[in-house]
């Protein structure tokens, strides 16, 4: 089992020029994979604006593995080939 997700850090706007987030704010994308016991197996730093599914799809996964994500990376124009070979299983925590 393994753990992906991401979150935005605010940096500041003159030593992170590059980390385009919105017009007024700079920020960074902290990319991480988890394995199941919370060790760190990838991470990566990227602009505020990449995508979760930009990062994820350059990852490799083993055949079998089971990957905890939210639906940022849910994305089923490129989950196809995914779901011929798996059964995918979505269910709500918590209502919003």
């Amino acid at each position: 089992m393994k753990i992906l997700d991401a979150t935005y850090v605010p940096v500041c706007a003159s030593l992170f020029p590059w980390a385009n987030f919105q017009p007024s704010k700079n920020a960074v994308k902290l990319h991480v994979l988890l394995d199941s016991v919370g060790a760190p197996q990838d991470l990566q730093v990227t602009a505020g604006q990449v995508h979760e599914l930009e990062v994820a799809q350059r990852l490799d996964f083993a055949r079998g593995d089971l990957v905890l994500l939210d639906r940022g990376y849910v994305d089923f124009d490129i989950s196809i080939d995914i779901v011929v070979s798996i059964e995918m299983h979505f269910q709500e925590l918590k209502a919003r």
